[in-house]
């Protein structure tokens, strides 16, 4: 779902350096502080980062076990148990 660029963002994303990732990170995972304006600053991007290395140790287990089912009926969990 690619918003469409003003050619103004697409002159200052090549003057500063900034790419289309990087745009998508901070409406991702910035504050919205106004009217469309998104603030991602240096501590929500440690912030992020701290998160994703949570992620990526859980996503480690989860292979190591083969993978894994969860069944959940409704709003109730019913089970869990390793792929392999």
């Amino acid at each position: 779902n690619e918003m469409s660029r003003t050619k103004h963002i697409q002159k200052r994303m090549s003057q500063r350096g900034i790419t289309n990732d990087l745009l998508q990170i901070a409406i991702a995972f910035g504050v919205p502080v106004e009217d469309g304006k998104y603030i991602l600053n240096r501590k929500g991007c440690n912030n992020l980062i701290q998160s994703l290395r949570k992620i990526e140790k859980v996503a480690i287990k989860a292979s190591d076990k083969g993978g894994l089912v969860v069944v959940k009926s409704g709003d109730s969990l019913i089970t869990t148990y390793n792929l392999n």
